[in-house]
C-alpha cells in the first residue's frame, strides 16, 4: 500500500493532546511514517485542520497541546488533491452512498484511487464499507495493515 485517505478529525487527533484519540492517532501517524505511506487529502481539508487548531487554541487559552508537531516536521507525506473540475470528472460516482459533502469527497477519493480510508465517523465508515471501499477505524487499520494496536 502506498497511500491512504485520512478523515480530517484523525489528522487533528494526531497533534492535539487533549483529544480523546490522541494516543492511538499518534500510533497511527508513527506507523504511517514508518511504512512510508502517503496521505491523500482533499485540499479543503487544510482549512478544516486550521479551523480545528484555532478552536483548540481558543479552548485552551491560546496554547496548542502539542505545538512542536505541526508543519513539515510532523513526518507525514501529505498530497493535497485539488477539488476542481478534473476531480469531479475523475472521482464523481453516482453509486456512492448518500453522505455529507466533505465525507462524500473523502469516500470518492478513496474509491476512485482504490486506497484505504481511515475514519472514526461511524456513518462514513459503514456507508463506505457498503460501497466497497476499504474503510477502517484507527484500530482496525493498525491491526489489519500495520501490526497490532497497543
Amino acid at each position: 500500500m502506498t497511500a491512504i485517505v485520512l478523515d480530517t478529525c484523525i489528522v487533528v487527533d494526531m497533534f492535539v493532546r487533549t483529544r480523546p484519540r490522541y494516543v492511538i492517532a499518534r500510533e497511527l501517524r508513527s506507523r504511517i511514517v514508518q511504512l512510508g505511506i502517503s496521505v491523500k487529502a482533499p485540499a479543503f481539508s487544510y482549512f478544516e485542520v486550521a479551523h480545528a487548531m484555532r478552536q483548540e487554541m481558543r479552548l485552551n487559552s491560546g496554547n496548542l497541546r502539542d505545538p512542536g508537531s505541526q508543519g513539515q516536521e510532523n513526518g507525514l507525506d501529505i498530497e493535497l488533491v485539488p477539488v476542481d473540475e478534473s476531480f469531479i470528472k475523475r472521482y464523481y460516482n453516482v453509486a456512492l452512498p448518500e453522505l455529507r459533502a466533505g465525507d462524500l469527497i473523502l469516500a470518492a477519493l478513496a474509491k476512485g484511487d482504490q486506497i484505504p480510508l481511515v475514519t472514526e465517523d461511524r456513518e462514513l465508515l459503514v456507508k463506505s464499507k457498503s460501497a466497497g471501499i476499504a474503510a477502517f477505524t484507527i484500530t482496525e487499520f493498525l491491526q489489519e495493515h500495520a501490526g497490532a494496536a497497543s
